[in-house]
């Protein structure tokens, strides 16, 4: 049984999966009594850049593939999830962090998100605008 979804559903979905996170960012920064410590007094490991330099070029990569399921490209289907596996992978070589409540709910949201826009591109109504 393939869910209906339309087309300018699917695309409000993209456009929303790529802006929740730098609106969340936005208030963070405007509210600062949200963050809990001074996140200037955590010291990453050198280890720990290389980790960074992957998971910039993992967004960089996520918003292509954004662009691609936005225009319905083949493509980014199983872009998508490569990029999500990549950042699964990535994510657990991650040493302790401290994050507030409010970005752990932002990146579950994100995460949620992400996961509805690949099971939609394969499993929705708009599966046959890939094609």
């Amino acid at each position: 049984m393939m869910c209906k979804v339309s087309r300018r559903a699917f695309r409000f979905l993209v456009v929303f999966s790529e802006l929740f996170p730098f609106v969340s960012a936005l208030v963070l920064s405007k509210v600062p009594a949200l963050i809990p410590i001074d996140h200037s007094k955590l010291v990453f490991e050198s280890s720990e850049y290389l980790i960074n330099i992957v998971v910039v070029i993992n967004f960089l990569l996520g918003g292509v593939v954004s662009i691609g399921l936005f225009m319905f490209k083949k493509w980014s289907q199983p872009a998508a999830i490569i990029t999500t596996c990549i950042g699964l992978c990535v994510y657990c070589f991650y040493s302790y962090f401290a994050d507030t409540g409010f970005k752990v709910a932002g990146d579950q949201l994100s995460a949620l998100m992400a996961g509805a826009l690949i099971s939609l591109a394969y499993f929705s109504s708009v599966a046959e605008e890939f094609r």
